[in-house]
């Protein structure tokens, strides 16, 4: 299996070309027009090129496909088996990889993940049990929008009602429950600018009630687990 490098995951993020697009549709260049499925073929192209996250093909007469894409980014990675998957905020599966120094090097966020019934590159997760995953989508989406975007390196997502986040590779924050996400994100901002504690120091806050959040300094926090 070929090993991601930044430089290619780069490459894949970008908006494609009208060749890669053309082949990944399963349509042929100076092909007849009329009798295509191009609901089909954007279905292909999204299959085969996962950093699409959407496509739309319209015929214009008298000889021209138009391709309509959005180019989709990976946010997060996690393990599987031994196998590292990149994923974007909606979970579809991105990237696939033997070794995860790509996905680090490009900043994706560590998540550990509840069991997984499909994870197919192309594919959206699903979980397994028929659980609902979409709590995970809610944080993500909560998480780009708040102040901590950008400065959290681990999620725990095993557990729905007790999710763990580690924050500025000092705090491992608490959320609790999926329920009032982006009240709980302001909170943990809040306690971490208001807790006084010097540069060096590590702690734990908790803000799964966001009216009573609480923090407690613990030099030995090890912010890679969601408890010790």
């Amino acid at each position: 299996m070929t090993n991601l490098t930044p430089e290619m995951i780069e490459k894949a993020k970008a908006a494609k070309s009208a060749e890669e697009l053309l082949a990944a549709s399963g349509l042929v260049q100076g092909g007849d027009l009329f009798g295509n499925d191009y609901d089909e073929a954007a279905q292909r192209a999204l299959q085969k090129l996962p950093y699409l996250r959407s496509c739309k093909l319209e015929s214009k007469l008298p000889n021209k496909v138009v391709f309509t894409v959005v180019s989709g980014d990976a946010v997060i990675y996690t393990e599987v088996a031994g196998e590292y998957y990149a994923l974007s905020a909606a979970l579809r599966v991105l990237e696939r990889s033997s070794e995860p120094t790509a996905f680090i090097a490009s900043g994706l966020v560590y998540a550990s993940m509840p069991p997984m019934a499909v994870s197919l590159v192309g594919e959206h997760v699903k979980l397994s049990g028929g659980r609902d995953g979409s709590y995970i989508t809610e944080l993500l989406d909560a998480l780009a929008d708040s102040d901590l975007d950008g400065r959290v390196s681990r999620i725990f997502f095993e557990e729905k009602f007790d999710i763990v986040i580690s924050v500025d590779a000092r705090f491992r924050v608490k959320l609790g429950g999926p329920e009032d996400m982006t009240l709980k994100l302001h909170a943990a901002e809040r306690v971490i600018e208001e807790c006084g504690f010097a540069l060096e120091e590590k702690g734990i806050i908790d803000v799964s009630d966001p009216q009573r959040p609480t923090s407690l300094k613990k030099n030995d926090v090890d912010i890679n687990s969601r408890r010790d």
